[in-house]
């Protein structure tokens, strides 16, 4: 009898043991999951009622965590569209404004050149040249917030015509031999984005060649989990120890005389190529050219 009392009273403790180790895991589950106000039972004083209590401290301590990662997160948030916006309104309001200076400026020089004497020539022109160089510096800053505000839109790629396109538009009247892959090579991403891309990475390989002849090679590969696209050119080349620095936003590595951008582009392109979940790196050294590579997921 005595035995059978013993096996009894020991599954009733066992039964409610499992009872509370079983609310506890639920409790942990729900925390795991994100709840951070569920609250543990404490239904006796022994060690499980110990853990019970420690919890509901560590429960307590994730919520005011989280509750102030919120805050935070709301700041910040807020914070980054108060910049957007005043980064938009001062990309399009400043262009009106700008525009007239440039072109009064322009008709100065048409109208009265002949009076003009060479310093006030010289004063006029350097009037045109920073206009346009605040332009071309909108433009970037309006490229940066489509990159924000426009979501992601998927199609297939011809990465030939893409870049025929851009060379097309490119505002250069330089000699450019560009060799294609010898097979058609389309890839999936977002069009005008991948736009960007190539615009950037060939007005760099054109703007800043050395040579007679511009020399550029577009190749690419479509591997189990990514796109590979590579662009080649023939110029000047980059120093290692600059490498690291040209992707960083208004980061310029030739003289002022010569550098016309604002310093965007190559930052431009490693925003889309991440957003795209890729990467790109660069090969390249003094006088022997450089080349960009591009990856770009598969999906």
């Amino acid at each position: 009898m005595n035995c059978h009392k013993i096996r009894k009273e020991y599954h009733r403790y066992r039964k409610r043991v499992e009872e509370k180790i079983t609310h506890i895991l639920s409790v942990l589950s729900e925390v795991s999951l994100g709840d951070f106000n569920v609250k543990a039972e404490i239904r006796s004083k022994d060690i499980l009622g110990a853990l019970a209590v420690g919890i509901n401290e560590m429960v307590g301590n994730l919520r005011r965590m989280n509750e102030e990662q919120i805050r935070k997160a709301k700041i910040l948030e807020r914070a980054k569209n108060n910049m957007e916006e005043m980064m938009y309104a001062v990309s399009h309001d400043l262009r009106n404004p700008l525009r007239t200076i440039i072109s009064f400026s322009q008709f100065l020089m048409e109208d009265y050149g002949d009076v003009l004497d060479e310093r006030a020539k010289d004063y006029i022109l350097r009037v045109i040249k920073a206009g346009k160089k605040i332009f071309t510096f909108l433009d970037a800053v309006s490229q940066l917030l489509y990159l924000e505000r426009i979501p992601l839109t998927y199609k297939r790629i011809s990465v030939k015509r893409a870049v025929q396109q851009v060379i097309k538009n490119l505002d250069t009247h330089r000699r450019i031999k560009i060799k294609y892959p010898s097979r058609t090579f389309f890839i999936k991403a977002d069009p005008e984005r991948m736009k960007m891309v190539f615009y950037h990475l060939l007005k760099n390989a054109v703007q800043y060649n050395d040579k007679e002849e511009v020399e550029i090679e577009i190749g690419g590969k479509v591997k189990r989990d990514f796109y590979e696209i590579w662009i080649k050119d023939n110029g000047p080349g980059i120093p290692k120890y600059a490498i690291p620095k040209i992707f960083k936003i208004f980061r310029k590595l030739h003289h002022p005389k010569e550098d016309e951008g604002p310093g965007v582009g190559l930052t431009i392109v490693r925003e889309i190529i991440q957003e795209h979940e890729g990467e790109i790196r660069v090969e390249s050294e003094p006088k022997k050219g450089s080349i960009f590579y591009l990856r770009i997921k598969k999906i």
